[in-house]
């Protein structure tokens, strides 16, 4: 996979959540071969999580967030061929609770 994730955005944010929307063109390039997206998650103590997303859309509902707290998301695609290159980050603050 050569392509990165882009055009990352956070459409809704709130005190404990936040969706996240990105583009990626190669569906069609990859024949339709199984692609999974892996959002890293970073606080602002440098605490790293990860989250998949093995569907067909490039929305998701990350859950379970501090309030008031700043977090940087990062995206890439992996499949049998192996990583794309990670998205250029989003940094965005949740909402006071």
């Amino acid at each position: 996979l050569h392509i990165a994730p882009y055009n990352l955005k956070a459409v809704n944010i709130s005190s404990k959540s936040a969706t996240l929307t990105w583009q990626y063109p190669s569906f069609h390039i990859c024949n339709d071969s199984y692609i999974e997206f892996i959002i890293e998650i970073t606080d602002q103590y440098n605490q790293t999580h990860i989250q998949t997303h093995s569907y067909h859309s490039t929305t998701i509902t990350i859950h379970e967030l501090k309030s008031f707290t700043y977090y940087t998301f990062m995206i890439y695609a992996i499949n049998d061929l192996g990583p794309s290159p990670i998205s250029d980050p989003l940094k965005i603050q949740t909402l006071e609770s």
